[in-house]
């Protein structure tokens, strides 16, 4: 799910996640079949992966909002492509 840490999606307003002080978790709104869709997967393959995900406490995802819960260990654990695209993205458009 290299695309996660880059917030696709329907972008929600960012809300206190009561961790400390100024922390914020960054929401967004998905269903299955529309993440499915836009991955080229099948839905059973969103649900396997924000159920690992959730596991390990990087996301929480209930009834399509998908919720960051730690930024860092989600970018740690998606694929190579993600940091790949975030420094092409960087270089080319600053």
């Amino acid at each position: 799910m290299r695309w996660l840490p880059s917030g696709g999606g329907a972008p929600r307003p960012p809300v206190a996640d009561g961790s400390g002080p100024g922390a914020v978790r960054h929401a967004s709104c998905h269903t299955h079949l529309s993440l499915a869709y836009r991955l080229g997967v099948r839905s059973v393959g969103i649900t396997k992966a924000a159920n690992s995900l959730q596991k390990q406490e990087l996301i929480s995802y209930r009834r399509g909002d998908v919720t960051i819960l730690d930024r860092v260990g989600l970018e740690s654990a998606s694929c190579g492509c993600y940091r790949a695209g975030k420094e092409i993205y960087e270089r080319i458009l600053g």
